[in-house]
């Protein structure tokens, strides 16, 4: 297993089992040694319930709507104050991943600007999709790269967004959501010149 794979399993494990704050940094030690050695079967994060299948919880949508697409939307604007339909244009659901649904050409062609974007997007998204409130910035940072608005300055211009808080170093970083984050959601994009409405 690469080691970007251990590290992400092993966040992955530590979130699903919600382990206390205070616990995460030896929780997360001991993930990625169970992970590293094989001792962890690799279909399957070591913090399943009992009652799930080999897919962890936080990859399981919260809810799903009559066209099958997750209710996040629902939930989403509500929290932020974006209209569904608008939250429909900027974030996609492709084989249960939210995704930017902006293309490149959208974006600014100021790189911090375009990763302030991506990053509001895709943390607002898996906090609703995945019922996520930390989420590792690797995730941000593929999104990114897929859009091509990554560079060397990327942890730095994400921590720049108003009302988020960075965890960890590294490839083990995250991004903290918290209510002043999804308050601020609506106003964040405007200030980027990305429409709300």
């Amino acid at each position: 297993m690469e080691p970007q794979e251990v590290l992400e399993k092993a966040l992955a494990a530590v979130t699903v089992a919600q382990i206390p704050d205070d616990l995460r940094e030896i929780a997360f030690s001991r993930a990625i040694d169970l992970y590293a050695s094989g001792s962890v079967p690799s279909a399957q994060p070591a913090a399943t319930s009992p009652a799930s299948s080999a897919t962890p919880e936080s990859d399981q949508p919260k809810a799903s709507t009559p066209n099958g697409n997750t209710g996040f939307y629902i939930a989403a604007s509500k929290a932020t104050g974006v209209s569904e339909s608008r939250l429909e244009e900027l974030i996609d659901i492709h084989e249960r991943t939210p995704l930017v649904a902006l293309r490149s050409s959208d974006l600014p062609s100021n790189a911090a600007k375009a990763q302030k974007i991506v990053g509001l997007l895709i943390l607002v998204a898996r906090h609703f999709y995945f019922d996520e409130t930390e989420t590792a910035l690797s995730e941000v940072l593929e999104e990114c790269k897929r859009l091509k608005c990554e560079d060397s300055n990327f942890k730095r211009n994400i921590s720049r967004i108003d009302n988020l808080v960075i965890l960890g170093s590294g490839k083990a970083a995250t991004a903290k959501v918290r209510k002043p984050f999804i308050d601020g959601f609506a106003d964040s994009l405007k200030n980027l010149g990305i429409p709300i409405e």
